[in-house]
């Protein structure tokens, strides 16, 4: 019975996210990827280090997906598809397979299954195929549960894998070490150990000699953990999604933030009262997660975004997934805790239902700015999403994103890069005006005929030199000719 419900919960929330999947588009990194695929050799996109990523696989996926069909969302559609069911159902056969059909697995299961934390980067390219590592860390902890003698080198093969997706794969042993730990499980798979602990260090030394662009100093390590706690295992987890429509900003906490506290606090509760031991394991496994997941986002993105990305569950999807394992190992005869899951399950759902809804402007736009020249017509992007920028009102209209955004309305992406003394910038609200530029790097001095630009490596730059706006393509700004001479040159970003 129990394993008939989570199926069925299983089921209902695959198709959910399957529809908003299916009615979602591209927007930031994507274009990006888009345009570097039209217009550049396929290892400048394949191997490149994108703002201290290496994601081979990944870029791969999206070279092909561009090649095939540019800005086309359905391709990308089914590749999210298949990730979002993958995730979700790997997720209750591997806790299954460790400890069975048990009130704790079906519970977790279920909270797994409508989660929203995973519907946000899922209904996005570039973040669903960084969700990859995941799947696979589940097909290997599926492996672990019942090991063979082949067991150690298939492991390590995925392993291998999921770090060409993301170097979030350096989750993957100490992920299995704790799922091991939950469900004591650690001694019978001590080959498999050795196999993944060698390419965990092979992987991170390639890492550490890898230059990381993007990092600054300034932010604030507390600050980041407080924000971080609530929003990627409180304010995610049972149902409350932190997000205002589609945008990757948190909000304030309200009212399920505090639900979800008290959930948690009562889960905790009967946890130290029934099997202290375990609960403390889990608690301090979660934690020690938790903290690293944090120092590694400020570390590698510094103050420009470290503090924020941190409270992001897009970026925090390993932390609780660990809460959730520990949650599924507790060995309870408690009932009610499934009735309990399936009502915030609800939650969950209504959260991701939002995300995709038919009264979400963004799908609005969606059905409205379709051509209907064939299924290969390119998907654009609506302006409650991403504030578009436009270099211009005549025909044919380019459009620039948000700060990580490249968008252009047509069969092809456009070269770049493009000039203007006039560009114009489009709100949620569709209201016209001015763009709005925010220099983020100044250089001073005196420059004539070919201007020098200074190195900003974060996202999409725009470049002001005098009354002209230059928007460069990905990658190193060359030096810019102009008629004239200017006094200052300055890189910043559109919209804040």
């Amino acid at each position: 019975m129990l394993g008939a419900l989570v199926w069925a919960v299983i089921a209902f929330t695959c198709v959910l996210r399957i529809v908003v999947i299916w009615g979602s588009f591209f927007w930031q990194d994507d274009y990006i990827h888009i345009w570097t695929a039209w217009n550049a050799p396929a290892p400048d996109l394949i191997l490149q280090n994108w703002n201290g990523h290496r994601e081979p696989a990944s870029f791969a996926v999206q070279w092909a997906l561009a090649r095939m069909a540019p800005q086309v969302w359905w391709p990308a559609a089914i590749v999210l598809s298949f990730i979002a069911v993958g995730t979700t159902v790997g997720f209750w056969l591997m806790v299954k397979r460790w400890a069975g059909v048990s009130p704790a697995t079906a519970s977790a299961a279920i909270l797994f299954a409508a989660w929203p934390a995973t519907m946000m980067p899922q209904a996005w390219l570039s973040a669903g195929l960084e969700t990859v590592p995941l799947v696979l860390m589940f097909s290997a902890g599926w492996l672990l549960a019942a090991p063979r003698r082949w067991t150690p080198w298939v492991v390590g093969i995925v392993a291998v894998a999921a770090w060409l997706f993301h170097e979030r794969a350096g989750y993957f042993l100490p992920f299995l070490l704790a799922v091991a730990l939950f469900f004591g499980g650690v001694r019978r798979n001590r080959a498999s150990w050795w196999v993944l602990a060698a390419v965990t260090a092979l992987t991170v030394v390639l890492r550490l000699v890898d230059d990381l662009p993007g990092r600054t100093g300034g932010a604030s390590v507390p600050g980041a953990l407080w924000s971080a706690g609530p929003g990627s295992v409180l304010r995610s987890v049972l149902g409350w999604l932190p997000y205002d429509a589609r945008t990757p900003v948190p909000v304030s906490a309200g009212l399920w933030a505090l639900v979800v506290l008290v959930v948690w606090m009562v889960v905790l509760l009967i946890g130290l009262s029934n099997a202290p031991r375990h609960t403390l394991l889990v608690v301090g496994v979660v934690a020690a997660f938790l903290v690293v997941e944090v120092l590694s986002f400020v570390w590698l993105r510094g103050g420009f975004a470290g503090g924020g990305l941190a409270a992001d569950p897009r970026f925090t999807l390993v932390t609780g997934t660990v809460l959730l394992v520990g949650l599924a190992s507790f060995d309870v005869t408690w009932r009610p805790l499934v009735g309990v899951a399936a009502g915030l399950a609800v939650l969950g759902c209504w959260s991701m239902w939002r995300i995709g809804s038919p009264e979400d402007p963004g799908r609005a736009w969606l059905a409205s700015a379709r051509q209907a020249d064939g299924d290969l017509a390119p998907t654009p992007s609506p302006p409650a999403m991403l504030a578009h920028f436009f270099f211009t009102t005549e025909p044919p209209v380019y459009e620039l994103g948000t700060t990580r955004t490249l968008l252009q309305v047509g069969s092809q992406p456009a070269r770049f890069p493009e000039r203007t003394s006039r560009p114009l910038q489009v709100d949620e609200a569709g209201v016209v005006g001015p763009m709005v530029f925010t220099p983020l790097v100044v250089a001073q001095g005196r420059q004539c005929g070919l201007v020098q630009v200074p190195e900003f490596d974060a996202g999409v730059r725009v470049v002001r030199v005098g009354d002209q706006f230059v928007f460069p393509p990905p990658g190193p700004i060359a030096d810019i000719a102009i008629d004239g001479c200017v006094d200052t040159v300055e890189v910043g970003i559109p919209g804040r």
